[in-house]
């Protein structure tokens, strides 16, 4: 049987963040790992056993200039005429080839689909892939996932924002160092308001909290 609405990982984080003051910080750090990119091993020790212990996949990325990434709609630029200038840009500044896919619609039903490749050490099709934390930290636990090399990854040591780094969110610290995942969106939400007319109604400035949002005024 399926989790009620109320155990569900997404909600339980959305009610947590609820409960803390709302700041520009919060906003960001609360919801700011929402999709994380993470990347795959596609091997397994042979073996007869129902338990495999998975082993890294042998990198050839210094031959193979391809990589195939899943990711969810509309989460880059040039999607609706299929022009993507972001993974054009990419792929002529480094000569890779990106395989694009918008096959996630959903962390459960997505993995449902390379669950059982996962299980086996099989390769998926994806060399990448960006799903939720809560996720993502079910494949590290799993050890479905193979850490990253950041000595090739320059622009990751030195672009990544200090409020990402720590892959710490209401789940607790599901990826310590950033050792298997990186962000790739980071979704923020916003509350407009009428500055005088709240002014004039609650006496107050701005809203500093949840709770001011329900103020009857």
């Amino acid at each position: 049987m399926s989790k009620s609405f109320s155990e569900d990982p997404m909600f339980q984080q959305a009610l947590a963040f609820a409960k803390s003051p709302v700041t520009r910080r919060t906003v960001l750090a609360g919801a700011g790992a929402t999709s994380i990119a993470a990347f795959l091993a596609a091997c397994a020790k042979p073996g007869g056993s129902s338990t495999k212990t998975l082993t890294p996949a042998t990198d050839v990325s210094a031959t193979e200039k391809v990589v195939t990434w899943d990711n969810w709609p509309y989460y880059i630029d040039g999607e609706s005429d299929q022009s993507f200038p972001t993974i054009k840009a990419f792929e002529a500044q480094t000569g890779i080839k990106v395989t694009y896919n918008i096959n996630v619609d959903d962390n459960n039903s997505y993995f449902a689909r390379v669950k059982n490749q996962l299980m086996a050490g099989k390769d998926t099709g994806a060399d990448t892939m960006c799903l939720t934390d809560w996720m993502i930290s079910r494949l590290i636990t799993n050890g479905y996932v193979q850490p990253l090399d950041y000595a090739n990854m320059p622009n990751v040591t030195a672009n990544l924002d200090p409020a990402f780094d720590g892959a710490a969110g209401h789940f607790g610290d599901f990826d310590p160092g950033r050792k298997f995942s990186l962000p790739w969106k980071g979704i923020i939400a916003a509350i407009g308001y009428h500055k005088v007319n709240y002014k004039k109604l609650t006496g107050k400035d701005a809203p500093t909290s949840v709770a001011d949002l329900w103020a009857p005024e």
